[in-house]
């Protein structure tokens, strides 16, 4: 009788409009993509920036048969992630994704820089100028492809393995 009562009271004292800050700390779930094979969930987490302006969205991936939800991306702008037929190569796509944004990034810096000291090194070339197109371009795509690979095979090959094992065995 008294369990009854403190839950009454207790239910009582949780009564109250909802004010502007519950809205901010509402998290909901987003394009939920159920595996091929069926063992595994991935789901966009959606939830209100700090400033209160926006949404920040990440990757969760969470097995069907229940249990505890794993984050797989760190946000702020992560979306859905498609499957593999095999139901693993998430993993690599995740990645690829991750290197793919790095590289932009450093590329954008790596030809501003190459431009903003060419006329540091342009007594030091011969044949070409220091503001060539053609070097510039040629560097950019084997640096894109080296990176590619770079990132392709570790990301593929940790795509091979059981999770649970690997972690077994350490």
């Amino acid at each position: 009788m008294l369990a009854i009562a403190s839950v009454a009271v207790s239910a009582g004292a949780a009564k109250r409009p909802i004010t502007e800050t519950d809205l901010y700390a509402f998290r909901w779930i987003a394009s939920p993509q159920i595996s091929p094979d069926g063992a595994k969930i991935v789901y966009t987490l959606v939830t209100v920036n700090a400033k209160h302006d926006n949404y920040e969205t990440s990757l969760w991936i969470v097995p069907a048969s229940g249990g505890a939800a794993r984050q797989l991306t760190s946000g702020p702008r992560d979306s859905s992630a498609p499957w593999s037929p095999d139901s693993r190569t998430l993993v690599v796509w995740l990645v690829l994704r991750e290197v793919a944004a790095m590289l932009a990034i450093g590329t954008v810096l790596g030809l501003g820089a190459s431009l903003a000291a060419g006329r540091l090194v342009a007594g030091l070339l011969y044949g070409v100028k220091p503001y060539d197109a053609a070097p510039l371009a040629i560097a950019a795509v084997v640096l894109a492809i080296a990176t590619g690979i770079a990132a392709y095979l570790p990301a593929h090959r940790a795509a091979r393995l059981d999770p649970m094992a690997a972690l077994r065995e350490e």
